[in-house]
């Protein structure tokens, strides 16, 4: 019994060392620990799971140097090696993995700038760590509810500009104060708290702040700076900050949100820079209590009023929240004040003032008001946007009915007839004049221009600072698929402007996006192209009396996997594993995603190593061609003769769009293990267009 249960043990000891082995080779990883130091070499990432603080060898590792080449560190890589207290990263590595470095010794440590992934938890329990240098662009790994770090930091300090989604590279790590990168086009930082690169807006505050004070040269509060969005949905505020100093320099308060929350704070303000409407917002922001306890020289309350200097807030049943316009008044005029935030709804309002602030679903009307009349009374000259959850009758002065969407000036007045029978509430959702001046998308401030089409070129500068996507949006309003709007980019070239892009068409395909709440209908398409650094306009034509509207936006190419493209096959760079591809079965997608300019190669080459016997598949989309024709061809290492080829034509996709994006998508399914290159062709070096190329595991990787 004792023989045949040492067999067993012996077999199941060669069978796992065999499984480290084949791991080993796989990833072609390898480690060595000598006086106390590890070092990690190899020319890929790490294994999904490794804790080599469970190990009699490493555990008590004090040094960490992982080489170049390594381009991950494992989940639970280094957690509990409690005595390791040195960490040098390669500057290869893109991904940081769950709980990789919990329970060390750490006291600071820098993430190299490759870095774009870190997972959450990655530095919890590093009760000595003060100081995080990280990159400013990284994206969390797990969920938004949960950091980085559960201790607090003394410093985080960003070795790239700050660019992600929500902040997330601000808000994740727990600190108290931040040091911006010297090369951030955008921000700076003053204080240990980030303001716009002048100084002069606040822009972002440490939640973990304790004694907070407006750098002297702000001039500009962004309230958004002390409610941090960590993702969807959720929201933390700045509510351990003892005491907020705002000097007399701060002029403006832009009240952007309404979740702060300073139940033990004490506020030192001069408002002698301010305006009326400044204190009003600076008021809804720090709430009742703090605005009559600290800015007792501006405010005088008489009952549900407040008095500050000529205007007057209202204060809501709870006495809580303060409010620009009184809750629950009828048969007056409505004034909408700039720079409002929520507002309790409007019940049966008979006249109301429109002027360029934006409302959403704030008048409502119910059954008794039906068959009657609502007065605009217009403000601002521009275009008059009415939106309504039923069928709009609007009239002039002269009682004659107008179309929607009319040109209006300040002073005119409109009627909106309400219908005879209401079976349900009734509620005007928008109400508001745009401005129809705006000539240039790189405008500040400004989410998209609206336009009226007047049957020839309308013209929209931009400017690129450097080569990546750029994402043209138009919503054809007023004239739902009847508008006949067509366009071209075009690049100022010396004195000249010339086309970048074929002629686009706002063709009606099978996946538009049709935006609700416009009783007239409207769709919207996007429009992706590949653009050099330069200046550009969009060239626009519209059938006259159309209403469109346009918004630009620019998009990194570069993803989260470095852009590197060659024309040459033997330098044909890997893959890239992204982290956000990975779903809860454990399927990897490796990628990479790159352009094709009027300067670069006509062909590029990617290399992905297939490793295990699981099934996947290479995929190549191309987003955003203006013309031309490409081919996608799949090679083995070991072979010049082609596996697969395939093409993708622009040409037919433009005039038969399927979705609201312009791309083209080709899929060669891979089984055995082994080297394969992708070449991806264009035709012709006048073709512009952005593409991924993945390699997709279609099952779990075991």
């Amino acid at each position: 019994m004792k023989k045949y249960l040492m067999t067993i043990l012996m077999l199941a000891s060669f069978a796992v060392l065999c499984s480290s082995t084949v791991m080993a080779k796989e990833r072609k990883i390898n480690y060595k620990v000598k006086n106390g130091t590890m070092i990690i070499t190899g020319k890929s990432g790490m294994p999904d799971h490794v804790d080599f603080g469970k190990k009699k060898s490493t555990k008590n590792i004090k040094k960490l140097i992982i080489k170049k080449g390594v381009t991950s560190v494992s989940d639970d890589a280094f957690k509990n090696c409690k005595k390791l207290k040195s960490v040098k990263l390669a500057k290869t590595i893109y991904k940081i993995g769950y709980n990789a470095f919990e329970g060390t010794a750490l006291k600071r440590i820098t993430i190299p700038k490759s870095v774009k992934y870190i997972g959450i938890f990655s530095f919890n329990n590093c009760k000595n760590l003060e100081e995080v240098t990280a990159p400013g662009d990284f994206s969390l790994l797990g969920s938004d509810e949960f950091s980085i770090n559960n201790n607090v930091l003394k410093k985080l300090i960003f070795n790239t500009p700050i660019k992600c989604d929500y902040n997330l590279a601000c808000t994740q790590f727990n600190t108290i104060d931040y040091v911006v990168d010297k090369n951030d086009k955008n921000y700076s930082s003053h204080n240990g708290d980030i303001y716009s690169k002048d100084g002069k807006k606040l822009e972002f505050v440490s939640r973990h702040k304790i004694d907070f004070k407006i750098y002297n040269k702000c001039e500009t509060i962004y309230t958004y700076a002390f409610n941090h969005a960590l993702g969807d949905d959720c929201y933390v505020t700045c509510d351990k900050i003892k005491k907020i100093t705002i000097p007399s320099t701060v002029k403006h308060v832009l009240y952007e949100c309404h979740d702060a929350f300073f139940p033990n704070t004490v506020f030192d303000v001069d408002t002698s820079g301010m305006g009326t409407d400044d204190i009003c917002r600076l008021c809804m922001f720090i709430r009742l209590r703090n605005t009559e306890k600290y800015l007792s020289k501006d405010v005088k309350r008489e009952g549900n009023v407040l008095h500050v200097r000529e205007k007057k807030l209202y204060i809501d049943d709870d006495y809580d929240d303060i409010y620009f316009t009184e809750p629950q008044k009828y048969d007056n005029p409505v004034t909408v004040e700039t720079g409002s935030a929520e507002v309790d709804p409007f019940s049966n309002p008979t006249e109301v003032d429109v002027t360029r602030t934006e409302n959403r679903e704030y008048y409502k009307f119910s059954k008794e008001m039906a068959g009657k009349r609502i007065t605009f009374n217009v403000k601002e000259d521009g275009l008059f946007i009415l939106i309504t959850n039923g069928n709009i009758k609007l009239y002039n002065e002269k009682s004659k009915l107008v179309s929607l969407y009319p040109i209006v000036k300040a002073g005119e007045k409109f009627y909106l007839q309400l219908p005879e029978t209401m079976t349900k509430k009734y509620s005007v959702k928008y109400a508001y004049v745009v401005n129809l001046n705006w000539k240039s998308l790189d405008t500040e401030d400004v989410d998209e221009i609206y336009q009226v089409g007047n049957g020839g070129y309308q013209y929209f500068d931009f400017s690129m600072k450097k080569t990546r996507d750029y994402d043209v949006r138009i919503t054809d309003y007023k004239n739902a698929g009847l508008a006949n709007i067509s366009f071209v980019i075009q690049k100022k070239v010396g004195k000249k402007w010339k086309d970048r892009t074929t002629q686009r068409k706002m063709v009606t395909g099978k996946d538009w996006m049709q935006y609700s709440g416009l009783s007239t209908g409207s769709f919207a398409r996007h429009f992706l192209t590949n653009l050099e650094k330069g200046k550009y306009r969009l060239k626009i034509k519209a059938k006259k009396g159309a209403i469109y509207t346009v918004f630009g936006n620019r998009i990194e190419n570069s993803g989260k996997a470095p852009v590197k493209m060659v024309s040459n096959r033997k330098k044909a760079p890997e893959l890239f594993e992204r982290e956000a591809g990975i779903d809860e079965d454990g399927v990897s997608d490796f990628y990479r995603k790159g352009h094709f300019t009027q300067t670069n190669a006509k062909t590029h080459w990617y290399k992905f190593t297939k490793d295990i016997k699981a099934s996947g598949r290479i995929r190549v989309e191309v987003n955003g061609a203006s013309t031309g024709k490409y081919e996608v061809s799949l090679y083995k290492k070991g072979s010049s003769k082609k596996l697969r080829t395939k093409y993708i034509n622009p040409g037919k996709i433009l005039k038969n769009p399927k979705k609201s994006w312009d791309n083209g998508v080709v899929n060669f399914r891979v089984k055995k293990k082994g080297v394969y290159y992708v070449k991806i062709h264009r035709f012709n070096k006048k073709s512009t267009a952005s593409y991924v190329c993945s390699f997709q595991y279609l099952q779990a990787r075991v």
